[in-house]
């Protein structure tokens, strides 16, 4: 989406994620609008859906209610389905329990806009219940204008609930001043073989970005994030491997974060993570294997959602743990956060 998005987007020279608007729901309703905001060829936007009672997620901008709209969709790894011709981006199946999306859209105005976006769903509280989760493109067909305002669009039968956010964010490489909304709270690299790289403690922040760089020391790796220091059976995931049927783990130490794939190093991986310290924290992360090197042999990839069923903190620290075969030295695990 921009140079950096690997491993130093957020805090390389010139490269400024500013936050462009966000809303917070004070009471229930079926609508989160963000409004007025700057024009950037490059959007983020970043969405927390409290439930109450059964929500389905949608999106629209510019308050464009017409027929504008394209997207296909893909729930839980099932066969995509499309839809056109609507009245928003269909970003969601419905769902009874907290939702968090992640969306990145080119955004020019004399183009049709375009973007991709994941949503994890908590389904039933606790470690014994694996996540949902839907991914999609979108399109929005409009040549005019930019993107100035988004909005989230419950059409399920109940509602957001007070506490729901949506934040965009804007970047733009022809900015030369401000300061990137995302912090930099770690950045940690092996400098010998070993089974565990922490990000030591960080400073607890609402949203957390997360990119690793792994590389093996010996057999094949089995990486996997846990939070705290919490090595107790709290982590429970669904994961799609190179395009096949979903499958979900049982209720584990950490979630293994190239699940399903082939895990010959290197790996890299580029996690988000709404992280409140009442929630369950919702983690949607995108994994790649370089697999058997050459170009005559495909890389690997994974989609991966998890939930750490936690309720009473914020994540303040993160590691990367190898239960089998260590990680090998040039591991580097980077962590930004913001409130």
């Amino acid at each position: 989406l921009a140079t950096g998005y690997w491993l130093g987007g957020a805090a390389a020279a010139g490269l400024h994620w500013v936050e462009l608007g966000r809303t917070t729901l004070s009471g229930s309703s079926d609508t989160i609008a963000v409004t007025s905001l700057a024009a950037k060829p490059y959007m983020m936007v970043l969405g927390h859906g409290i439930n109450s009672g059964q929500i389905q997620n949608n999106m629209r901008f510019n308050n464009d209610s017409g027929n504008n709209y394209a997207n296909g969709y893909s729930n839980d790894g099932g066969s995509n389905s499309n839809f056109t011709s609507q009245a928003y981006v269909v970003n969601s199946d419905t769902y009874t329990s907290d939702i968090f999306q992640t969306d990145f859209i080119m955004n020019e105005s004399d183009q049709e806009k375009i973007g991709t976006g994941q949503v994890i769903a908590q389904n039933a509280a606790g470690a014994g219940t694996a996540p949902r989760r839907t991914e999609y493109g979108l399109k929005w067909a409009n040549t005019s204008d930019s993107i100035t305002s988004v909005s989230l669009i419950n059409t399920g039968s109940g509602d957001y609930a007070s506490g729901s956010e949506v934040v965009v964010l804007g970047y733009d490489p022809d900015d030369t001043e401000g300061t990137s909304v995302w912090e930099e709270l770690a950045s940690v690299t092996l400098g010998s073989a070993g089974n565990n790289l922490s990000s030591g403690t960080i400073s607890a922040k609402k949203y957390l970005w997360v990119q690793a760089h792994c590389e093996k020391s010996g057999g094949a790796t089995n990486v996997q994030m846990e939070f705290n220091n919490d090595t107790g059976n709290n982590y429970i995931g669904r994961y799609n491997a190179n395009g096949g049927t979903d499958g979900t783990t049982p209720s584990r130490r950490g979630m293994d974060m190239e699940a399903g794939i082939s895990s010959i190093n290197p790996i890299l991986f580029n996690a988000f993570i709404i992280n409140k310290s009442d929630k369950e924290k919702l983690v949607i992360s995108e994994c790649i294997s370089r697999n058997t090197s050459g170009a005559g042999n495909a890389p690997a990839r994974a989609e991966v959602v998890f939930k750490w069923a936690n309720t009473s903190s914020q994540i303040t620290e993160i590691d990367l743990y190898e239960p089998t075969n260590n990680l090998g030295a040039g591991t580097t695990l980077k962590v930004w956060g913001f409130d």
